[in-house]
Protein backbone atom coordinates (compact mmCIF):
# COMPACT_ATOMS: atom_id res chain seq x y z
CA UNK A 1 0.00 0.00 0.00
CA UNK A 2 1.33 3.45 -0.82
CA UNK A 3 2.61 5.37 2.18
CA UNK A 4 0.37 8.41 1.76
CA UNK A 5 -2.81 6.34 1.44
CA UNK A 6 -1.85 4.21 4.43
CA UNK A 7 -1.31 7.36 6.50
CA UNK A 8 -4.67 8.70 5.32
CA UNK A 9 -6.37 5.51 6.50
CA UNK A 10 -4.69 5.44 9.91
CA UNK A 11 -5.15 9.19 10.36
CA UNK A 12 -8.85 8.76 9.56
CA UNK A 13 -9.14 6.15 12.32
CA UNK A 14 -7.20 8.39 14.69
CA UNK A 15 -9.44 11.39 13.93
CA UNK A 16 -12.56 9.30 14.47
CA UNK A 17 -11.23 8.31 17.88
CA UNK A 18 -10.47 11.97 18.49
CA UNK A 19 -14.05 12.92 17.69
CA UNK A 20 -15.33 10.18 20.00
CA UNK A 21 -13.08 11.62 22.71
CA UNK A 22 -14.50 15.08 22.04
CA UNK A 23 -18.05 13.68 22.21
CA UNK A 24 -17.30 12.12 25.59
CA UNK A 25 -15.88 15.40 26.92
CA UNK A 26 -18.87 17.34 25.55
CA UNK A 27 -21.35 14.86 27.02
CA UNK A 28 -19.75 14.96 30.47
CA UNK A 29 -18.70 18.60 30.79
CA UNK A 30 -20.89 20.30 28.15
CA UNK A 31 -19.63 23.60 26.76
CA UNK A 32 -19.32 25.51 30.01
CA UNK A 33 -16.57 26.57 32.39
CA UNK A 34 -15.10 23.09 33.03
CA UNK A 35 -14.84 22.37 29.31
CA UNK A 36 -13.24 25.77 28.77
CA UNK A 37 -10.54 24.95 31.35
CA UNK A 38 -9.78 21.58 29.72
CA UNK A 39 -9.53 23.01 26.22
CA UNK A 40 -7.61 26.12 27.25
CA UNK A 41 -5.02 24.33 29.43
CA UNK A 42 -4.47 21.38 27.09
CA UNK A 43 -3.84 23.75 24.22
CA UNK A 44 -0.65 24.96 25.97
CA UNK A 45 1.33 21.66 25.82
CA UNK A 46 -0.15 21.11 22.36
CA UNK A 47 1.37 24.41 21.28
CA UNK A 48 4.68 23.69 23.02
CA UNK A 49 5.07 20.43 21.14
CA UNK A 50 5.00 22.44 17.90
CA UNK A 51 8.21 24.04 19.14
CA UNK A 52 9.99 21.12 20.82
CA UNK A 53 8.41 18.12 19.08
CA UNK A 54 6.22 17.91 15.99
CA UNK A 55 6.76 21.44 14.72
CA UNK A 56 10.07 23.29 14.64
CA UNK A 57 12.08 20.42 16.11
CA UNK A 58 10.77 17.96 13.53
CA UNK A 59 11.14 20.41 10.64
CA UNK A 60 14.83 20.85 11.44
CA UNK A 61 15.42 17.24 12.45
CA UNK A 62 13.76 15.14 9.73
CA UNK A 63 15.45 16.71 6.65
CA UNK A 64 18.90 16.53 8.28
CA UNK A 65 18.48 12.94 9.44
CA UNK A 66 17.05 12.02 6.02
CA UNK A 67 20.18 13.34 4.31
CA UNK A 68 22.42 11.37 6.69
CA UNK A 69 20.41 8.20 6.01
CA UNK A 70 20.61 8.86 2.25
CA UNK A 71 24.41 9.31 2.43
CA UNK A 72 24.82 6.07 4.37
CA UNK A 73 22.64 4.21 1.91
CA UNK A 74 24.71 5.61 -0.97
CA UNK A 75 27.86 4.39 0.75
CA UNK A 76 26.28 0.96 1.13
CA UNK A 77 25.46 0.89 -2.59
CA UNK A 78 29.08 1.68 -3.44
CA UNK A 79 30.26 -1.22 -1.28
CA UNK A 80 27.89 -3.72 -2.89
CA UNK A 81 29.56 -4.58 -6.19
CA UNK A 82 27.03 -7.31 -6.92
CA UNK A 83 24.00 -5.03 -6.53
CA UNK A 84 22.41 -3.06 -9.33
CA UNK A 85 22.98 0.73 -8.98
CA UNK A 86 19.38 1.41 -8.04
CA UNK A 87 19.25 -1.31 -5.41
CA UNK A 88 20.43 -1.64 -1.85
CA UNK A 89 22.28 -4.73 -0.69
CA UNK A 90 21.01 -6.75 2.24
CA UNK A 91 19.75 -5.92 4.73
CA UNK A 92 18.90 -2.62 3.00
CA UNK A 93 17.23 -4.14 -0.05
CA UNK A 94 14.26 -5.20 1.99
CA UNK A 95 12.23 -2.20 3.13
CA UNK A 96 10.82 -4.22 6.03
CA UNK A 97 14.33 -4.93 7.38
CA UNK A 98 16.03 -1.61 6.66
CA UNK A 99 18.08 -0.31 9.58
CA UNK A 100 19.78 2.97 10.43
CA UNK A 101 23.55 3.29 10.00
CA UNK A 102 26.04 4.31 12.66
CA UNK A 103 25.99 8.02 11.74
CA UNK A 104 22.21 8.16 11.92
CA UNK A 105 22.22 6.32 15.25
CA UNK A 106 24.79 8.69 16.74
CA UNK A 107 22.90 11.75 15.50
CA UNK A 108 19.65 10.39 16.92
CA UNK A 109 21.21 9.93 20.36
CA UNK A 110 22.39 13.54 20.34
CA UNK A 111 18.93 14.74 19.29
CA UNK A 112 17.28 12.83 22.12
CA UNK A 113 19.76 14.09 24.69
CA UNK A 114 19.42 17.78 23.93
CA UNK A 115 15.68 17.55 23.39
CA UNK A 116 15.17 15.91 26.79
CA UNK A 117 17.31 18.56 28.45
CA UNK A 118 15.23 21.39 26.99
CA UNK A 119 11.94 19.69 27.81
CA UNK A 120 12.84 18.91 31.44
CA UNK A 121 13.75 22.57 31.99
CA UNK A 122 10.52 23.75 30.38
CA UNK A 123 8.30 21.34 32.32
CA UNK A 124 9.97 22.27 35.61
CA UNK A 125 9.61 26.00 34.96
CA UNK A 126 5.98 25.58 33.88
CA UNK A 127 5.06 23.70 37.05
CA UNK A 128 6.83 26.23 39.28
CA UNK A 129 5.35 29.36 37.70
CA UNK A 130 1.99 27.95 36.58
CA UNK A 131 -0.16 30.52 38.49
CA UNK A 132 1.66 33.48 36.99
CA UNK A 133 1.59 31.92 33.54
CA UNK A 134 -2.15 31.18 33.55
CA UNK A 135 -2.90 34.65 34.93
CA UNK A 136 -0.85 36.26 32.15
CA UNK A 137 -2.51 34.48 29.23
CA UNK A 138 -6.14 34.18 30.38
CA UNK A 139 -8.96 36.15 31.95
CA UNK A 140 -9.80 33.45 34.49
CA UNK A 141 -10.31 34.44 38.12
CA UNK A 142 -11.05 32.78 41.44
CA UNK A 143 -12.00 29.10 41.39
CA UNK A 144 -11.74 28.84 37.62
CA UNK A 145 -8.17 30.18 37.70
CA UNK A 146 -7.16 27.78 40.49
CA UNK A 147 -8.62 24.80 38.63
CA UNK A 148 -6.86 25.85 35.43
CA UNK A 149 -3.52 26.03 37.27
CA UNK A 150 -3.97 22.61 38.90
CA UNK A 151 -5.05 21.00 35.61
CA UNK A 152 -2.15 22.60 33.75
CA UNK A 153 0.40 21.33 36.27
CA UNK A 154 -0.91 17.79 35.89
CA UNK A 155 -0.74 17.70 32.08
CA UNK A 156 2.35 19.76 31.22
CA UNK A 157 4.48 16.61 31.53
CA UNK A 158 2.74 15.36 28.39
CA UNK A 159 5.11 17.51 26.30
CA UNK A 160 8.03 15.44 27.65
CA UNK A 161 6.42 12.17 26.54
CA UNK A 162 5.21 13.37 23.15
CA UNK A 163 8.57 15.03 22.47
CA UNK A 164 10.40 11.71 22.68
CA UNK A 165 7.66 9.99 20.68
CA UNK A 166 7.96 12.59 17.91
CA UNK A 167 11.73 12.11 17.70
CA UNK A 168 11.17 8.37 17.28
CA UNK A 169 8.64 9.06 14.54
CA UNK A 170 11.12 11.35 12.80
CA UNK A 171 13.71 8.56 12.84
CA UNK A 172 11.27 6.20 11.10
CA UNK A 173 10.13 8.96 8.74
CA UNK A 174 13.73 9.47 7.59
CA UNK A 175 13.75 5.79 6.57
CA UNK A 176 10.37 6.34 4.84
CA UNK A 177 8.67 3.83 7.14
CA UNK A 178 5.18 5.03 8.00
CA UNK A 179 3.23 2.08 9.44
CA UNK A 180 3.97 2.73 13.11
CA UNK A 181 3.86 6.49 12.61
CA UNK A 182 0.27 6.22 11.40
CA UNK A 183 -0.93 3.82 14.09
CA UNK A 184 0.65 5.54 17.10
CA UNK A 185 -1.74 8.54 17.56
CA UNK A 186 -4.69 6.15 17.94
CA UNK A 187 -3.24 4.98 21.25
CA UNK A 188 -3.78 8.40 22.84
CA UNK A 189 -7.56 8.37 22.46
CA UNK A 190 -7.71 4.70 23.42
CA UNK A 191 -6.29 5.74 26.80
CA UNK A 192 -8.20 9.00 27.32
CA UNK A 193 -11.73 7.79 26.55
CA UNK A 194 -11.98 4.98 29.16
CA UNK A 195 -10.25 7.14 31.80
CA UNK A 196 -12.89 9.81 31.31
CA UNK A 197 -15.79 7.37 31.41
CA UNK A 198 -14.54 5.56 34.51
CA UNK A 199 -13.16 8.42 36.61
CA UNK A 200 -15.06 11.61 35.76
CA UNK A 201 -17.59 11.26 38.59
CA UNK A 202 -14.86 10.94 41.20
CA UNK A 203 -12.14 13.16 39.72
CA UNK A 204 -14.01 15.65 37.55
CA UNK A 205 -11.77 17.43 35.02
CA UNK A 206 -8.73 15.71 36.52
CA UNK A 207 -9.88 12.44 34.94
CA UNK A 208 -9.01 14.10 31.63
CA UNK A 209 -5.57 15.00 33.00
CA UNK A 210 -4.97 11.38 34.00
CA UNK A 211 -6.09 10.20 30.55
CA UNK A 212 -3.74 12.64 28.80
CA UNK A 213 -0.70 11.42 30.73
CA UNK A 214 -1.59 7.74 30.34
CA UNK A 215 -2.20 8.33 26.64
CA UNK A 216 1.23 9.93 26.19
CA UNK A 217 2.88 7.03 28.06
CA UNK A 218 1.03 4.52 25.88
CA UNK A 219 2.26 6.30 22.74
CA UNK A 220 5.82 6.12 24.02
CA UNK A 221 5.54 2.39 24.73
CA UNK A 222 4.02 1.83 21.29
CA UNK A 223 7.07 3.35 19.55
CA UNK A 224 9.74 1.49 21.51
CA UNK A 225 9.89 -1.72 19.47
CA UNK A 226 9.89 -0.23 15.92
CA UNK A 227 12.42 2.39 16.99
CA UNK A 228 14.89 -0.08 18.52
CA UNK A 229 14.23 -2.67 15.80
CA UNK A 230 15.49 -0.20 13.16
CA UNK A 231 18.84 0.04 14.88
CA UNK A 232 18.31 3.18 16.97
CA UNK A 233 19.10 3.50 20.68
CA UNK A 234 17.10 5.18 23.44
CA UNK A 235 20.28 6.11 25.30
CA UNK A 236 20.51 9.93 25.01
CA UNK A 237 23.80 11.78 24.60
CA UNK A 238 24.90 15.39 25.05
CA UNK A 239 27.83 15.49 22.63
CA UNK A 240 28.70 18.79 20.97
CA UNK A 241 31.30 17.61 18.45
CA UNK A 242 28.74 16.19 16.01
CA UNK A 243 28.78 18.57 12.98
CA UNK A 244 25.22 17.60 11.99
CA UNK A 245 24.06 18.43 15.51
CA UNK A 246 25.51 21.92 15.31
CA UNK A 247 23.76 22.45 11.99
CA UNK A 248 20.55 21.14 13.46
CA UNK A 249 20.73 23.49 16.46
CA UNK A 250 21.23 26.50 14.22
CA UNK A 251 18.42 25.50 11.90
CA UNK A 252 16.12 24.64 14.79
CA UNK A 253 16.67 28.05 16.39
CA UNK A 254 15.82 29.75 13.08
CA UNK A 255 12.71 27.62 12.57
CA UNK A 256 11.74 28.04 16.21
CA UNK A 257 11.23 31.74 15.70
CA UNK A 258 8.48 31.01 13.17
CA UNK A 259 6.97 28.35 15.45
CA UNK A 260 7.04 30.70 18.46
CA UNK A 261 5.16 33.27 16.43
CA UNK A 262 2.58 30.63 15.46
CA UNK A 263 2.22 29.49 19.08
CA UNK A 264 1.79 33.06 20.29
CA UNK A 265 -0.77 33.66 17.56
CA UNK A 266 -2.85 30.61 18.54
CA UNK A 267 -2.60 31.37 22.24
CA UNK A 268 -3.68 34.96 21.61
CA UNK A 269 -6.70 33.63 19.72
CA UNK A 270 -7.73 31.58 22.75
CA UNK A 271 -7.01 34.50 25.07
CA UNK A 272 -9.18 36.76 22.90
CA UNK A 273 -11.98 34.21 23.28
CA UNK A 274 -11.82 34.04 27.10
CA UNK A 275 -13.57 37.39 27.78
CA UNK A 276 -16.38 36.53 25.36
CA UNK A 277 -19.49 34.67 26.50
CA UNK A 278 -19.01 31.40 28.39
CA UNK A 279 -18.34 28.50 26.06
CA UNK A 280 -16.45 30.54 23.46
CA UNK A 281 -13.11 28.82 24.15
CA UNK A 282 -14.77 25.41 23.92
CA UNK A 283 -16.58 26.35 20.70
CA UNK A 284 -13.29 27.49 19.17
CA UNK A 285 -11.41 24.36 20.31
CA UNK A 286 -14.12 21.92 19.18
CA UNK A 287 -14.43 23.62 15.79
CA UNK A 288 -10.67 23.26 15.30
CA UNK A 289 -10.86 19.54 16.12
CA UNK A 290 -13.65 18.99 13.58
CA UNK A 291 -11.80 21.11 11.01
CA UNK A 292 -8.68 19.01 11.54
CA UNK A 293 -10.55 15.80 10.69
CA UNK A 294 -10.26 16.15 6.88
CA UNK A 295 -7.10 18.25 7.10
CA UNK A 296 -5.26 15.64 9.16
CA UNK A 297 -6.46 12.73 7.04
CA UNK A 298 -5.42 14.12 3.67
CA UNK A 299 -3.12 17.14 3.92
CA UNK A 300 -0.98 16.12 6.90
CA UNK A 301 -0.52 12.63 5.44
CA UNK A 302 0.64 14.00 2.08
CA UNK A 303 3.02 16.50 3.72
CA UNK A 304 4.46 13.78 5.97
CA UNK A 305 5.42 11.70 2.92
CA UNK A 306 6.68 14.65 0.83
CA UNK A 307 8.67 16.43 3.55
CA UNK A 308 11.73 14.10 3.49
CA UNK A 309 11.71 14.21 -0.33
CA UNK A 310 12.05 18.00 -0.39
CA UNK A 311 15.43 17.71 1.32
CA UNK A 312 16.69 14.91 -0.95
CA UNK A 313 15.66 16.03 -4.44
CA UNK A 314 17.03 18.64 -6.82
CA UNK A 315 15.37 22.02 -7.29
CA UNK A 316 13.32 21.04 -10.35
CA UNK A 317 12.04 17.84 -8.78
CA UNK A 318 11.27 19.64 -5.52
CA UNK A 319 9.06 22.20 -7.26
CA UNK A 320 7.29 19.45 -9.19
CA UNK A 321 6.74 17.51 -5.96
CA UNK A 322 5.35 20.61 -4.28
CA UNK A 323 2.84 21.40 -7.04
CA UNK A 324 1.75 17.78 -7.39
CA UNK A 325 1.31 17.46 -3.62
CA UNK A 326 -0.86 20.60 -3.50
CA UNK A 327 -3.03 19.35 -6.37
CA UNK A 328 -3.44 16.00 -4.70
CA UNK A 329 -4.45 17.65 -1.42
CA UNK A 330 -6.87 19.96 -3.25
CA UNK A 331 -8.62 17.02 -4.87
CA UNK A 332 -9.69 15.83 -1.43
CA UNK A 333 -9.97 19.13 0.43
CA UNK A 334 -12.13 21.10 -2.01
CA UNK A 335 -15.07 18.70 -1.49
CA UNK A 336 -14.26 18.49 2.23
CA UNK A 337 -14.38 22.27 2.62
CA UNK A 338 -17.77 22.42 0.91
CA UNK A 339 -19.15 19.65 3.11
CA UNK A 340 -17.87 21.33 6.26
CA UNK A 341 -19.26 24.72 5.27
CA UNK A 342 -22.76 23.59 4.30
CA UNK A 343 -22.99 20.80 6.89
CA UNK A 344 -21.39 22.55 9.87
CA UNK A 345 -24.53 22.65 12.01
CA UNK A 346 -25.50 19.11 11.16
CA UNK A 347 -22.04 17.75 11.93
CA UNK A 348 -21.81 19.58 15.24
CA UNK A 349 -25.32 18.46 16.19
CA UNK A 350 -24.47 14.80 15.59
CA UNK A 351 -21.06 14.90 17.26
CA UNK A 352 -21.62 17.24 20.20
CA UNK A 353 -25.29 18.01 20.84
CA UNK A 354 -26.04 15.49 23.54
CA UNK A 355 -25.61 15.21 27.29
CA UNK A 356 -24.64 18.57 28.80
CA UNK A 357 -23.88 20.17 25.42
CA UNK A 358 -26.83 22.45 24.58
CA UNK A 359 -28.30 23.54 21.25
CA UNK A 360 -27.01 27.08 21.82
CA UNK A 361 -23.46 25.81 22.37
CA UNK A 362 -23.71 23.57 19.28
CA UNK A 363 -24.89 26.50 17.17
CA UNK A 364 -21.95 28.64 18.34
CA UNK A 365 -19.48 25.85 17.48
CA UNK A 366 -21.06 25.46 14.04
CA UNK A 367 -20.62 29.15 13.30
CA UNK A 368 -16.92 28.90 14.10
CA UNK A 369 -16.54 25.68 12.08
CA UNK A 370 -18.11 27.29 9.01
CA UNK A 371 -15.49 30.04 9.07
CA UNK A 372 -12.68 27.50 9.43
CA UNK A 373 -14.08 25.56 6.47
CA UNK A 374 -13.42 28.61 4.29
CA UNK A 375 -9.78 28.65 5.41
CA UNK A 376 -9.05 24.99 4.52
CA UNK A 377 -7.90 25.55 0.94
CA UNK A 378 -5.63 28.59 1.50
CA UNK A 379 -4.25 27.05 4.69
CA UNK A 380 -3.29 23.73 3.05
CA UNK A 381 -1.48 25.57 0.24
CA UNK A 382 0.23 27.85 2.76
CA UNK A 383 1.41 24.86 4.84
CA UNK A 384 2.80 23.05 1.79
CA UNK A 385 4.83 26.12 0.84
CA UNK A 386 6.10 26.61 4.42
CA UNK A 387 7.25 22.97 4.62
CA UNK A 388 8.92 23.40 1.23
CA UNK A 389 10.81 26.44 2.51
CA UNK A 390 11.84 24.70 5.73
CA UNK A 391 13.17 21.64 3.92
CA UNK A 392 15.18 23.79 1.50
CA UNK A 393 16.90 25.86 4.23
CA UNK A 394 14.99 29.09 3.69
CA UNK A 395 13.75 29.67 7.21
CA UNK A 396 14.02 33.47 6.93
CA UNK A 397 11.22 33.60 4.37
CA UNK A 398 9.00 31.35 6.48
CA UNK A 399 9.79 33.47 9.56
CA UNK A 400 8.74 36.69 7.84
CA UNK A 401 5.61 34.98 6.50
CA UNK A 402 4.70 33.70 9.98
CA UNK A 403 5.21 37.14 11.50
CA UNK A 404 3.03 38.79 8.86
CA UNK A 405 0.36 36.11 9.36
CA UNK A 406 0.38 36.65 13.13
CA UNK A 407 0.06 40.42 12.85
CA UNK A 408 -2.77 40.25 10.33
CA UNK A 409 -4.56 37.56 12.33
CA UNK A 410 -4.45 39.57 15.55
CA UNK A 411 -5.60 42.77 13.84
CA UNK A 412 -8.53 41.08 12.09
CA UNK A 413 -9.41 39.15 15.26
CA UNK A 414 -9.56 42.29 17.40
CA UNK A 415 -11.88 43.89 14.87
CA UNK A 416 -14.14 40.95 14.03
CA UNK A 417 -14.71 39.64 17.57
CA UNK A 418 -16.40 42.94 18.43
CA UNK A 419 -18.95 42.41 15.67
CA UNK A 420 -21.95 40.10 15.69
CA UNK A 421 -19.59 37.30 14.63
CA UNK A 422 -18.22 37.10 18.21
CA UNK A 423 -15.87 34.09 18.56
CA UNK A 424 -16.51 33.11 14.93
CA UNK A 425 -14.74 36.34 14.01
CA UNK A 426 -11.48 34.76 15.21
CA UNK A 427 -11.89 31.95 12.68
CA UNK A 428 -12.76 34.38 9.89
CA UNK A 429 -9.63 36.38 10.78
CA UNK A 430 -7.59 33.20 10.33
CA UNK A 431 -9.13 32.55 6.91
CA UNK A 432 -8.51 36.09 5.65
CA UNK A 433 -4.95 36.29 6.99
CA UNK A 434 -3.90 32.89 5.61
CA UNK A 435 -5.23 33.74 2.15
CA UNK A 436 -3.37 37.04 2.01
CA UNK A 437 -0.04 35.56 3.17
CA UNK A 438 -0.28 32.65 0.75
CA UNK A 439 -0.70 35.10 -2.13
CA UNK A 440 2.39 36.98 -0.93
CA UNK A 441 4.41 33.72 -0.84
CA UNK A 442 3.27 32.88 -4.37
CA UNK A 443 4.67 36.20 -5.54
CA UNK A 444 7.97 35.68 -3.68
CA UNK A 445 8.51 32.17 -5.11
CA UNK A 446 7.25 32.89 -8.62
CA UNK A 447 10.71 32.48 -10.16
CA UNK A 448 11.17 28.87 -8.98
CA UNK A 449 8.55 27.36 -11.26
CA UNK A 450 8.80 27.00 -15.00
CA UNK A 451 5.97 28.09 -17.30
CA UNK A 452 5.15 24.46 -18.02
CA UNK A 453 4.91 23.72 -14.26
CA UNK A 454 2.64 26.70 -13.70
CA UNK A 455 0.49 25.71 -16.66
CA UNK A 456 0.28 22.16 -15.29
CA UNK A 457 -0.80 23.48 -11.88
CA UNK A 458 -3.39 25.92 -13.23
CA UNK A 459 -4.84 23.23 -15.51
CA UNK A 460 -5.03 20.77 -12.61
CA UNK A 461 -6.60 23.37 -10.34
CA UNK A 462 -9.31 24.24 -12.88
CA UNK A 463 -10.09 20.57 -13.43
CA UNK A 464 -10.54 20.07 -9.71
CA UNK A 465 -12.78 23.11 -9.37
CA UNK A 466 -14.95 21.94 -12.27
CA UNK A 467 -15.17 18.43 -10.79
CA UNK A 468 -16.86 19.70 -7.61
CA UNK A 469 -19.50 21.85 -9.34
CA UNK A 470 -22.16 19.09 -9.18
CA UNK A 471 -21.59 18.79 -5.42
CA UNK A 472 -21.77 22.56 -5.02
CA UNK A 473 -25.11 22.66 -6.87
CA UNK A 474 -26.59 19.96 -4.63
CA UNK A 475 -25.33 21.66 -1.46
CA UNK A 476 -26.71 25.05 -2.54
CA UNK A 477 -30.09 23.41 -3.11
CA UNK A 478 -29.83 21.75 0.29
CA UNK A 479 -29.01 25.08 1.97
CA UNK A 480 -31.92 26.79 0.22
CA UNK A 481 -34.34 24.35 1.84
CA UNK A 482 -33.12 25.53 5.27
CA UNK A 483 -33.77 22.27 7.14
CA UNK A 484 -33.88 22.43 10.93
CA UNK A 485 -33.55 18.74 11.63
CA UNK A 486 -30.48 19.21 13.86
CA UNK A 487 -32.97 20.01 16.63
CA UNK A 488 -34.37 16.47 16.36
CA UNK A 489 -33.45 13.35 18.33
CA UNK A 490 -29.83 12.23 18.15
CA UNK A 491 -30.56 8.98 16.26
CA UNK A 492 -32.63 10.89 13.68
CA UNK A 493 -29.75 13.34 13.24
CA UNK A 494 -27.28 10.49 12.77
CA UNK A 495 -29.51 8.81 10.18
CA UNK A 496 -30.11 11.96 8.16
CA UNK A 497 -26.46 12.99 8.29
CA UNK A 498 -25.46 9.50 7.12
CA UNK A 499 -27.78 9.82 4.11
CA UNK A 500 -26.34 13.23 3.27
CA UNK A 501 -22.84 11.87 3.73
CA UNK A 502 -23.44 8.93 1.39
CA UNK A 503 -24.83 11.26 -1.25
CA UNK A 504 -21.78 13.50 -0.91
CA UNK A 505 -19.45 10.52 -1.14
CA UNK A 506 -21.20 9.45 -4.34
CA UNK A 507 -20.57 12.87 -5.85
CA UNK A 508 -16.93 12.71 -4.74
CA UNK A 509 -16.63 9.28 -6.38
CA UNK A 510 -18.08 10.63 -9.62
CA UNK A 511 -15.66 13.56 -9.45
CA UNK A 512 -12.84 11.10 -8.88
CA UNK A 513 -13.80 9.20 -12.01
CA UNK A 514 -13.90 12.41 -13.99
CA UNK A 515 -10.50 13.62 -12.81
CA UNK A 516 -8.34 11.37 -10.66
CA UNK A 517 -5.87 13.14 -8.38
CA UNK A 518 -2.37 13.83 -9.62
CA UNK A 519 0.12 11.51 -8.00
CA UNK A 520 3.21 12.78 -6.31
CA UNK A 521 5.77 13.63 -8.99
CA UNK A 522 8.19 10.72 -9.35
CA UNK A 523 11.80 11.27 -8.50
CA UNK A 524 14.23 11.15 -11.38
Amino acid sequence: MRSDYFLMATTFISRIFGIVRMMVVASIFGGGASADIINFAFNIPNNLRKLFAEGAFSEAFVPMLSRVVQEEQAEMRALCANCAPEQLCEPHADRENIRAGSKARSLMQDFLGWQLLFLVIIVGAAIMWAPQFIEAISSYEGTQAREAVAFFRLIIGYILLIGVVTSMKGALQSLELYRDIGINPILFSIAVIPMLLLLHKAWGIYAMAAGIMVGGLLQLIGMLYPFVHRGYSLMPALRLHNPQLKGFMLKWMRISMASIILIINQQIALSLATPLRTGSVTALSNAIILWQLPYGIFVASIITVCFPRFSKEGLENRSQTLLAAILKALFYMLPASLLLYFGARELVAVVLQHGAYTLEQADLTARVLRAYAVSIVPYLMYQHVIKYLMATDREKISLVASLMLCILDIVFSLVLRETTLEVAGLAWAHAISTTLIFLVLCYVLRGEFSKSSISYFVHGLMRRILSILPMLAVLLLYAALSPAWWTAHMFIRIGLLSLCGMGALLLVYISYKIEPPASIAPRQ
